[in-house]
């Protein structure tokens, strides 16, 4: 609703990380904006390059992927998304964004622009 009152276009589609096919069915660098939540939580390495190589991949330049996650304590998968951003040729900004009180976690958002 909001979309259509204020112009733009907005979707969601399935996506597996790194699948050629959906890359190309959604439109290799065709997106302004990519978002993802919850998705760096006690992954791989491997399972992280193909997460930003993907969202780089969908990008624009001058894109901007966010991606907001709850931190659960898991200081090695953070750092694997970020390498992998970078290697991605992403520049990547993160911030700590206000939690419920009555949530023992942080909440991050990883902002990463598309050169």
């Amino acid at each position: 609703d909001n979309v259509a009152r204020n112009g733009g276009c907005a979707r969601v589609a399935e996506l597996n990380w790194g699948d050629e096919a959906h890359i190309e069915a959604l439109g290799r660098g065709s997106f302004e904006v990519v978002l993802a939540t919850d998705v760096i939580c006690h992954q791989e390495a491997d399972v992280m390059e193909l997460l930003t190589r993907t969202i780089a991949q969908l990008l624009r330049p001058g894109g901007v992927g966010l991606v907001c996650y709850e931190f659960r304590d898991d200081w090695l998968t953070a750092s694997y998304f970020q390498d992998a951003a970078r290697a991605a040729g992403l520049h990547v900004d993160s911030e700590s964004l206000p939690a419920p009180e009555e949530l023992d976690d942080d909440f991050f958002l990883y902002t990463l622009r598309k050169g």
